[in-house]
């Protein structure tokens, strides 16, 4: 593969992730959004480690719902732990 092939590629691929990532953000009608996350899309959602996410609930800082031995987290628990630590 030559350089303007790797560059071609590499172009691609960013702007694939850019539609995706829009795509993502888009409800599509009908649809309904998930209100419930497990530990690993709750992390994704805030943009921490799955560890960061297990210390904020050990210290209490972010609220959870448990199911038998499964954790969830609140889409709206999630957004208010955002809106909490907003510096204006």
């Amino acid at each position: 593969m030559n350089t303007q092939q790797r560059k071609t590629r590499r172009v691609i691929a960013h702007i694939v992730k850019a539609v995706v990532s829009a795509i993502r953000e888009q409800p599509v009608s009908g649809v309904i959004e998930k209100r419930l996350f497990n530990m690993d899309e709750a992390a994704i959602y805030l943009g921490r480690s799955r560890r960061g996410m297990e210390a904020l609930v050990a210290d209490g800082k972010i609220s959870s719902v448990q199911h038998d031995k499964r954790r969830f987290f609140d889409r709206h628990d999630l957004d208010l732990w955002i809106d909490e630590g907003r510096v204006q």
